[in-house]
């Protein structure tokens, strides 16, 4: 079950309703064996799952109507993010692994569980998390997917865990390659040792989460061989790194068209990539102080609004004039929707034409909208509030220093000060 996936043919009511009616649906891939199809009738459109099931074979189910002539209304109207969820859960049964299956049916394996997981957190939140998924299906599932969840033990994890310490890190991309990545000589070894640490612990985080929803779920599961397993100490660090003023206004001026626009919505909203990518031009509200922008599938799981200032307002003003309700708000140059990783190439070109270093990503302009914002006087709790946070300890973990150089630079700005010049003591034994 991998991220939510954009398709410009089905994703959107006014895609579908220039496809030709016929019998045989529009499929896509979901994942490898699993496609969610879309097939347009003259009583409307209906959705449909398909999963390859060897000798050139499929099965294929219908899951529910489309929500083409409206909001769904009803349990089997789907929208087309709904029914990526339907159609994963649909599969999930015609493979055996029902949400509510019984570990008493037989030996309920790691991989039962993470199936379970994912198809529960889809459901709850709307979304199937990414890297979650991505950690499910490269550390958790070679490892450990086939062992009996009752039959895990403390020393099975703890070398599980230890072992991913021990492995080199692998190459980032759409397509994983189990390849080494190429050691940059600017970082020592205990820096890599840290950096791998802090991802074993990452990925133990994961499983923990898996395993603990399967002991909620089912109590005759022991739960104490993974809570037993010491996460390594000491190896998260706070993310320092982030534009001035200076390299933010190179950058901007470094980039053009569509992604000059995107990099602009980034630093004036803090918003990350994806939601960015996905809002709409009904999603854009705007009064006299400025605006905000509805996000309605954050990372959370939750909706939320985020506030801008004039200029931002005045952009989004520009880039909604005369577009379509649905139309996306934030668009490449060639007028097409931002999609996964279309920005990549571009951005990296640009922070090279800034005098930016190329490890610099974009989501570090969601860290730099914070980390001013900070700066200016905002308190923890409003940049926790327009990142999408619940509550700022993450704001605390990642920009608590900054809060606390404003405090300084406040106190030494505003406290009493009488004229009074005592410069001539000396304090004892400094003259030694």
């Amino acid at each position: 079950m991998a991220q939510h996936r954009t398709n410009p043919k089905i994703d959107s009511r006014t895609a579908r309703a220039d496809l030709a009616p016929r019998a045989k649906p529009y499929f896509f891939e979901l994942e490898p064996e699993l496609h969610l199809g879309y097939r347009r009738g003259k009583r409307g459109g209906v959705w449909v799952v398909r999963r390859y099931v060897g000798g050139g074979k499929y099965e294929i189910q219908k899951i529910g109507r489309a929500d083409d002539d409206g909001d769904a209304v009803s349990p089997d109207v789907l929208s087309y993010a709904a029914a990526q969820i339907e159609a994963r859960r649909v599969a999930a049964r015609m493979m055996g692994l029902e949400p509510d299956e019984k570990p008493s049916r037989g030996p309920y394996t790691v991989a039962q569980a993470c199936a379970n997981y994912m198809i529960e957190h889809a459901n709850k939140h709307n979304r199937a998390p990414g890297e979650t998924q991505n950690i499910i299906d490269d550390a958790i599932l070679p490892q450990l997917g086939n062992i009996d969840v009752r039959r895990l033990t403390r020393e099975r994890l703890e070398k599980w865990h230890s072992d991913i310490a021990a492995a080199p890190a692998r190459t980032r991309g759409l397509k994983k390659k189990a390849v080494p990545m190429a050691c940059n000589s600017d970082i020592d070894g205990a820096e890599i040792k840290r950096r791998r640490q802090n991802t074993a612990n990452r990925k133990l985080g994961a499983l923990r989460a898996i395993l603990n929803f399967a002991c909620d779920k089912f109590p005759d599961i022991d739960d104490r061989a993974w809570r037993s397993v010491k996460p390594f100490k000491k190896v998260t660090r706070s993310r320092t790194r982030f534009l001035s003023e200076d390299e933010a206004a190179r950058l901007v001026n470094a980039c053009q068209g569509g992604l000059r626009d995107l990099v602009r919505a980034a630093l004036y909203t803090g918003a990350r990539y994806g939601e960015l990518a996905a809002l709409k031009v009904h999603d854009h509200h705007r009064d006299t102080d400025g605006g905000t922008l509805y996000i309605a599938d954050s990372k959370s799981g939750e909706d939320r609004h985020i506030f801008f200032n004039n200029e931002a307002a005045q952009m989004f003003d520009r880039l909604a004039a005369g577009q379509k309700p649905n139309a996306p708000l934030l668009r490449k140059s060639d007028g097409n929707s931002w999609g996964r990783n279309h920005h990549a190439h571009h951005f990296k070109a640009a922070l090279e034409r800034a005098g930016i270093e190329s490890t610099f990503t974009f989501h570090g302009l969601r860290h730099s909208f914070a980390s001013r914002a900070i700066m200016e006087g905002a308190s923890l709790m409003v940049v926790a509030e327009q990142l999408g946070h619940k509550d700022t300890r993450m704001v605390e973990k990642h920009y608590g220093h900054l809060s606390k150089r404003h405090v300084r630079e406040t106190i030494q700005r505003t406290s009493w000060t009488f004229g009074v010049d005592d410069s001539d003591v000396v304090p004892i034994g400094a003259g030694r």
